[in-house]
This record gives structure tokens, C-alpha cells and sequence, in this order.
């Protein structure tokens, strides 16, 4: 007997002791009223246990109270629970008086008694502080709460000791009940309780409905009896009638069917069939100077809604063939090569092919890779900081690369030395480089533009190596530098401006200002013809100097022309969160501005068949416009990080994204659905490009690794 008193005793003990606990919270009253908790240390180690039934009250040898409990009320408002580092709770604290012991199969009733349960935001029991002794509110005397407003981290239980002090308990196994059902949450033998307010939708649930709503939106129904419209098509480069006018129904002038119809005309079967873009020529030109209009839907919503032609009128189309190839989505990583010391910053396939692909990093050296294989081919030494740019000729003849040592050097792919000294005049770090188009230059002298943080532009010519003309106007860094295929620079710098200049004499010939902040990139329709001159998917080399200026003049030519007109568009991407779309030859205003992203937008691109624009930016997103008016299109939701690039298959069908996540994402710009998830980076991804072939993917970034991406 008398060990058993000493065990009782000591049992005891131990449940007082734990009771008051030195890691209890105790509620303490404020200047204003209000009762918040107090936390523990921030060492303090939590006890890994569940709310079990309250413990019994000291049981007095009083009468049991008779009177009946008072019917439970809820006090208005919600309490303040201050838990400093370890975790916040956005939840809903109820306040209930009239609490009820359970003993066995006694029933206690406790008057003056307060119940607080904790609702998450979606409305599930996650926790209380049960049986707790409060003295009830005094007369005319007023409780006043405040509302949790930060977000729960850590999941917590709240219990209270013999002698009504606070105490909070951390148990890992709570996390799998804050949204579990209460069959579940009974396994552990724990109660969660749903509150009379639904909750809101989850993010999957958010994003479903958003994009029922947009294609319900999207959805543009023709209206019934209206009857046929007769169709011509004229090729737009010869202006030449491709058969005759042909009825249509109104309800099937969609532009798939008009392809459909198209092709059928031409004799192409299935296998050969071409995807064409369409336009309207208007008797009068719109606010921006041009007459072609773009049929992106049908001819209802184009022309005959808005009042421009009737059933009764012989419609004429131009058709512009698109890519006559298609480039296969790439979907694994053929080659993970290193050597790079530092994160790659820079990359770019060879304009002639998908064979070679140059590389700049932060170890100071740029690299040759020879894609076919797997392996490096040349180092290129020279520089004595970061290369930041990397740049194929359009001939393929030459490599430039800017670094942070404030130079410009050139080398030979083929050998991988230096082609003389480096370029020295800038004053600070070069930013961005441009190779004068292959068309205009003069034969056998190549020049280049540099970009610089010391807001200066230089021509440079590459054979003498020297300055022809500094461009200077800019008041802060220039960012981007493009030389268009009409004979003008672009420029964008940090003091929100973008500035047109003439490059045969250097004379500023206008200044655009629309963006609010610094303007971070450029890009031109003809981006992608400029860059590959005479290069194209046929692989086809012309033979002489004179047949390969005429070819890329051709192309150029080609590109640029909308509705009898060379017209080159010019987008710009600002840390303003806008992008705004230029056509610089006819005005100084703005075609669009296109709103949509929600942080800085970093990267833009036009399509190679210059429909599209991509904008990526650092709110996570890649967006695709109608590179006509400005429109928005898709929004590409994959990544959970900042988007630093993206580039366009050869055939413009896909896109390809690199962020901040580790992951390169491919895009179908059809449906605005994601491809290919291409996992494999280690670290942040800087950089991408997509072969002018359209054959690989090379992409680098933080991890100093290359790798190569194919079908």
C-alpha cells in the first residue's frame, strides 16, 4: 500500500508539473482592452501531443448547481493571438460562454465558463482553447478583439492547465487535419468541425473558372440566316488571283476553313498542307496609317459586323503563307555539358545551323559547343570580367561578345582566336550588341552596335576596329540596342526613352516616351530574318556574294511587308509592367499598350512569322499578344518563379520559357497550353535559344551547366 501512495504521489506531481509548464502562453491585458497571448522564447521546443478530453475541475463539495446553463452566445468580434516567430494564424477565434465539463457520466455546468474554438479561412475547426476560466464580463463592460490577419505556418493546439494558464503545443500530425474531414481527423481522435460559411474555392477551382469564362467569352456565335459571301484570294508578294471568287456560308468563313479552302484551291493534299495568314485591304486607312486588316476570327467578326463589306459584295483576301515547315516539340536533354566556372548569362545558336552553339559566363570566357556531339569545341579567353552578350554574325563568318570589362571582342568560330584587339571605348559594361543586317552592309565591312551602361551606343567597324559614330542622346544605361533591316538603331535605356537614330549619319530621328520606368528590352518583326540573312529551313547556301544579299534582302523584304508596305513593328518591355507596340516609320505614338502583367516585364519577342509577341516577366507569367493590334491572348501559367526569357520555334507553332525555377517550359501558342515540361537545370535558368533550324533547344543558367534540348 504504501509503494502504491508513493506512485499515486508521484503521478501526481508530474501532472502538476506539466501543467505549468515554463512554455505556457498566458492572456494578459493591454492598454486598449484587448486580450492578446504572450509567446514563449524563440528556442523554446514544443511537446508533441493532441487535445484530449479537458480535465475535470476541482470538484467542489457543494451541491452541484441546479440552475440551468445559460443558452451559449457568441461575444462579436474575434480575438488577437500574438505568437511572434513561430507561426501566424489567418483564422476565425470564437468566443463562447456557458462551457460544459464532462466527468465520467457527470455533467458539470460552468456559467461563468468561456469555450474559444479556431477556424481556419476555410472554415475548419483547427484548434481552441477549451474549459478555460474566465471571470465573465462585468456589467456594461465591453470586450473588445481584433481580427488574426497573418497566415497560419505552424499547425498548433491551444489547451489550458489546472490553474488556467495558457498553453500551446506544436504536434506535426495536426498539419494533415487543417482540411481533412472529420472522418479522417477521427483516426487521430480529434474533432474538426465545419463552419456555417462555405469555403472559398482552392486555386485549382479558381483557375478552372476563370478559364470557363474565358473561352465562354471567347466564343463569338454567327448568327444564323445570313446567307453566303463570295471569296477571292490574291497571293500578297505577286498580287496575283489564286482561282476564282467562291460562295461560302457565312457560318463556316472562319479563317481554318478559309486555309482549308485555300490549300483545296492550290492542289495540296493533307500531308502538304500550309497554314496562311489573311488580310483585308480598306478603302480607308485606320488612326495608325494602315489600310491591311488582319481576319484573326472570321469574316463575320472582321468585315462584315463592323460594316465594312455585306453578303452582297465579292470579298478580296490577300494570303501570306506561314511557315511551310514544323518544328517538333523538344521534350528531353539530349546533352548536359560543363566547363563553364561561373552561371551562364548568355546563349545563341549559329544562324546557319542547330550544329554550333556559343555561350558567355561569369568566369570571363565565352564557349563554342559543338551540339552534334555533346562537346565543347573552343574557349574563347580574352575578357577579365562577366561576359554578359553574346552575338552571331548573320554570315556566320564572326562572334561578338560584351563583358563587364567594358570591351567588345570578336572571334572566328571555326578556330576560336581572337580576331584582333578588343574593342575599347565604352566606359563602363557593355549591355547589348546588334550586327548591322546582312543587306545593307557594305561588302566585305560588316559593322556592329554596342550598348553600354555609360548611355552611349557605338558603331563600330569590325575589320579597321574603330569607332565610326557615337550615339549619345540617352540619360541613363542603355539596355537594348536593334538595327533594323530599313538602316535605323533602336535603343532603350533606363531613362525610360527609346530613341530612333539614322545610321549613316548618327542623327537622332525621334525619341518614343510612353513607358513610366525603365525601359528593359526591344524587339523587331524582323528580329528573326535579321538574324539569319540568307539562311533558311531549305539549307539551301546561295553561291555568290550578290545572290546571297539578294536573298536576304528578300526575305527581309518579305517579312516586313503588310499590304504592299515594308512596315517594321518595334514592342518594348518596361519595369512599369506594361509593354507598349510601335510602327516607328509611321508614328512616334503608340499602336497598344498592353497591360496584363503584374511585376516588371523583362523579355519580349516577336514571332518569326511576326504575328505573335511573348512577354515574360517576373510575376511568374508568359503572355502572348496578337503582334497586329496588341490583343491579348493567352496567359502561361506553369511556372512558380520569375520568367527571364523565351524564344519561338523556327515555324512560330511553340515557345519556349526559362525561369527562375529550374525549369524550361515549351508552349503551343495555338491553345496557349503547355507542351513540354523540360526538368533537368539545378539552379536558376538565365538564358535560352531556340535553333534557327528549329532542330534544338540550348539553354544555360546559375548551375554553369549547358544543355541541349532536341525531339
Amino acid at each position: 500500500m504504501q509503494l502504491f501512495a508513493v506512485i499515486l504521489t508521484l503521478l501526481t506531481a508530474i501532472a502538476i508539473l506539466a501543467s505549468v509548464s515554463p512554455r505556457g502562453l498566458d492572456f494578459r491585458d493591454v492598454s486598449n482592452g484587448t486580450r492578446e497571448l504572450t509567446a514563449p522564447q524563440p528556442d523554446a521546443t514544443w511537446t508533441l501531443s493532441l487535445v484530449s478530453a479537458p480535465s475535470p475541475p476541482p470538484v467542489s463539495t457543494s451541491p452541484p448547481v441546479s440552475t440551468p446553463p445559460p443558452a451559449p452566445t457568441y461575444y462579436g468580434g474575434t480575438c488577437k493571438v500574438d505568437i511572434k516567430q513561430h507561426f501566424y494564424a489567418d483564422c476565425d477565434v470564437r468566443l463562447k460562454k456557458g462551457a460544459v465539463w464532462y466527468y465520467g457520466d457527470s455533467e458539470v455546468r460552468c456559467p461563468g465558463w468561456f469555450t474559444i474554438d479556431i477556424f481556419d479561412a476555410e472554415g475548419w475547426k483547427i484548434g481552441g482553447i477549451e474549459d478555460t476560466v474566465f471571470r465573465p464580463p462585468e456589467e456594461g463592460e465591453k470586450r473588445k478583439f481584433t481580427q488574426i490577419t497573418s497566415q497560419l505556418v505552424e499547425p498548433f493546439l491551444v489547451t489550458v492547465a489546472m490553474d488556467g494558464g495558457l498553453h500551446i503545443h506544436h504536434d506535426p500530425r495536426q498539419a494533415k487535419l487543417r482540411r481533412t474531414k472529420s472522418t479522417e481527423a477521427s483516426k487521430l481522435g480529434t474533432s474538426v468541425s465545419m463552419a456555417t460559411v462555405l469555403p472559398p474555392p482552392n486555386k485549382r477551382q479558381r483557375l478552372e473558372t476563370a478559364e470557363r469564362a474565358r473561352e465562354q467569352q471567347d466564343v463569338r456565335a454567327i448568327p444564323e440566316g445570313l446567307g453566303s459571301v463570295r471569296v477571292q484570294f490574291f497571293d500578297q508578294s505577286t498580287g496575283k488571283a489564286t482561282g476564282g471568287a467562291v460562295s461560302i456560308p457565312v457560318a463556316d468563313t472562319t479563317v481554318k476553313n478559309l486555309e482549308l479552302l485555300l490549300n483545296s484551291l492550290q492542289g495540296h493534299d493533307a500531308s502538304e498542307r500550309i497554314p496562311y495568314r489573311f488580310t483585308f485591304q480598306r478603302d480607308v486607312a485606320d488612326k495608325t496609317g494602315t489600310t491591311a486588316l488582319d481576319i484573326s476570327g472570321d469574316l463575320y467578326q472582321s468585315l462584315l459586323k463592323p460594316g465594312l463589306k455585306t453578303t452582297e459584295d465579292s470579298i478580296s483576301l490577300q494570303y501570306t503563307p506561314q511557315a511551310v515547315f514544323r518544328v517538333r516539340a523538344v521534350s528531353r536533354c539530349s546533352s548536359s555539358i560543363p566547363g563553364h566556372g561561373e552561371a551562364i548569362l548568355a546563349t545563341q545558336f549559329s544562324s546557319a545551323s542547330s550544329s554550333r552553339m556559343a555561350s558567355g559566363s561569369g568566369d570571363n570566357t565565352a564557349r563554342i559547343w559543338d551540339c552534334d556531339t555533346g562537346t565543347p569545341l573552343h574557349t574563347l579567353k580574352g575578357h577579365t570580367s562577366w561576359v554578359l552578350v553574346i552575338s552571331w554574325s548573320p554570315d556566320d563568318s564572326m562572334i561578338a561578345t560584351g563583358s563587364m570589362d567594358n570591351t567588345v571582342r570578336l572571334w572566328d568560330p571555326q578556330t576560336g582566336t581572337a580576331l584582333g584587339a578588343p574593342l575599347k571605348g565604352h566606359t563602363k559594361w557593355v549591355r547589348s550588341l546588334a550586327w548591322e543586317p546582312y543587306h545593307l552592309q557594305s561588302p566585305g565591312r560588316p559593322r556592329l552596335a554596342s550598348a553600354s551602361k555609360d548611355a552611349t551606343v557605338r558603331i563600330w567597324d569590325v575589320v579597321s576596329k574603330r569607332i565610326e559614330i557615337v550615339l549619345s542622346g540617352h540619360k541613363g544605361s542603355v539596355s537594348c540596342v536593334r538595327w533594323g533591316g530599313t538602316g535605323r538603331i533602336y535603343t532603350s535605356s533606363q531613362d525610360k526613352t527609346i530613341k530612333i537614330w539614322d545610321t549613316s549619319s548618327g542623327t537622332l530621328v525621334s525619341t518614343l516616351t510612353a513607358h513610366a520606368h525603365w525601359v528593359n528590352h526591344l524587339a523587331l518583326s524582323t528580329d528573326f530574318v535579321l538574324r539569319t540573312a540568307y539562311h533558311d529551313h531549305t539549307g539551301i547556301i546561295p553561291t555568290s556574294d550578290v545572290e546571297k544579299v539578294a536573298k536576304a534582302r528578300s526575305r527581309f523584304e518579305t517579312a516586313a511587308t503588310i499590304a504592299g508596305e515594308i512596315v517594321e513593328r518595334l514592342v518594348s518591355a518596361s519595369d512599369d509592367f506594361t509593354i507598349y507596340l510601335w510602327h516607328p516609320s509611321i508614328t512616334t505614338k503608340p499602336i497598344a499598350r498592353l497591360l496584363g502583367h503584374q511585376k516588371q516585364v523583362n523579355h519580349v519577342t516577336f514571332s518569326p512569322n511576326g504575328q505573335l509577341i511573348a512577354s515574360a516577366a517576373f510575376d511568374n507569367h508568359v503572355k502572348l499578344w496578337n503582334a497586329s493590334d496588341g490583343k491579348f491572348l493567352f496567359s502561361l501559367r506553369a511556372h512558380v518563379g520569375p520568367v527571364y526569357m523565351t524564344c519561338f520555334s523556327a515555324d512560330s507553332r511553340l515557345l519556349v520559357s526559362a525561369s527562375k525555377d529550374t525549369t524550361l517550359k515549351v508552349w503551343d501558342v495555338a491553345t496557349g497550353k503547355m507542351k513540354e515540361d523540360l526538368i533537368g537545370h539545378q539552379d536558376e535558368v538565365f538564358a535560352v535559344d531556340w535553333a534557327p533550324d528549329g532542330g534544338r533547344v540550348g539553354s544555360g543558367g546559375k548551375d554553369k551547366a549547358v544543355r541541349i534540348w532536341r525531339h
